[in-house]
């Protein structure tokens, strides 16, 4: 529950109800800090693996960008010849 400052409410029950509601996720949190650690590193691993695809991806376009602008490695033309 993410709120800006003028978006909350001038009422102080609607207040009270905010608090009350951040006090209960602060104590889940607290009573059982093996979950937000497990949230975490799904996190921090579903950010890895992004991170590799995009270098994966990036590598394969950068391959086909050289191949466009300097050509077939000699090699390789060498190889499919023979």
């Amino acid at each position: 529950m993410e709120l800006a400052i003028a978006d909350l409410p001038d009422e102080v029950e609607a207040l009270r109800a905010i608090v009350k509601a951040q006090a209960a996720k602060l104590a889940l949190h607290a009573s059982n800090p093996q979950a937000s650690n497990l949230h975490a590193s799904n996190l921090h691993t579903s950010n890895l693996h992004a991170k590799d695809t995009l270098i994966e991806k990036l590598k394969a376009h950068l391959a086909i960008v050289k191949r466009a602008r300097f050509g077939f490695r000699r090699e390789t033309i060498h190889r499919i010849v023979s």
